[in-house]
């Protein structure tokens, strides 16, 4: 079907199975099944093409509006992807090699329709304003656990090594680049349990300051110290407290 709306997103998910992605393709040429996706990924990584981006393909759906949008409408603005899973739900675990193929993926869809980086939130209150976050989940549309619960907590990881792959900072959160006050290398010293945990490994340490650093108050840069930031600032401690 013709798009309605300049692509801007990509949604993400799970084949709710352990097919490969020509037997998932083969599933979708059923016309009673009313299903599509644009790309399916194997669990060796293989990618199959079964819907060209200049066309909308039937993979969101849903019962549910979010922010306005239902999944069927917002898939005219999304390129979809079906990955296969190596365990079923509730968290549809995916195989290292269909993961990087997600991230490689990503990073083409990307280059091909201008967007400059992948930006995630988890944030359903995002849903169009993809300026903001450019990923989707299907669950926010439909009454069902797709993506699974493992790719969701891959959200992070995926947005920060897509656009490694495109050459931004890789450190974008809400569309901000956190670069100025994330060093992981001055992250990791500071801090004795993330040298233990992570060593110098730049995205774990990342994704930790994302997922618990900020709430935490721990500083990530010698350039800026958010406990002293908040102290020294009467008004913007009286107006965030330790947000």
């Amino acid at each position: 079907e013709k798009r309605k709306y300049k692509i801007d997103t990509i949604i993400i998910h799970c084949m709710a199975g352990t097919y490969d992605a020509k037997r998932c393709g083969q599933l979708f040429t059923d016309p009673k099944r009313q299903a599509s996706s644009h790309y399916g990924i194997s669990s060796n990584g293989e990618i199959w093409q079964y819907v060209e981006e200049k066309h909308r393909a039937w993979t969101t759906g849903g019962d549910k509006k979010c922010h306005g949008w239902t999944g069927s409408e917002y898939d005219h603005r999304s390129i979809t992807m079906e990955v296969s899973n190596i365990t079923l739900q509730p968290n549809y675990d995916v195989s290292p090699q269909a993961l990087q193929s997600i991230i490689n993926l990503c990073a083409d869809i990307c280059r091909r329709n201008g967007i400059k980086e992948i930006k995630w939130s988890n944030d359903p209150n995002l849903v169009g304003n993809a300026d903001l976050q450019n990923l989707a989940l299907h669950r926010w549309f439909a009454s069902k656990s797709c993506p699974g619960n493992t790719l969701v907590k891959l959200m992070p990881y995926i947005a920060l090594s897509t656009n490694q792959l495109l050459g931004s900072s890789g450190y974008m959160l809400n569309g901000y680049d956190y670069s100025p006050v994330f060093d992981p290398k001055y992250y990791s010293d500071k801090y004795g349990d993330l040298k233990a945990a992570f060593g110098d490994n730049a995205d774990m340490l990342w994704l930790h300051f994302q997922q618990f650093g900020m709430d935490e108050l721990r500083q990530a840069s010698a350039a800026f110290n958010p406990t002293v930031y908040k102290d020294r600032y009467k008004d913007v401690a009286d107006a965030y407290g330790d947000d």
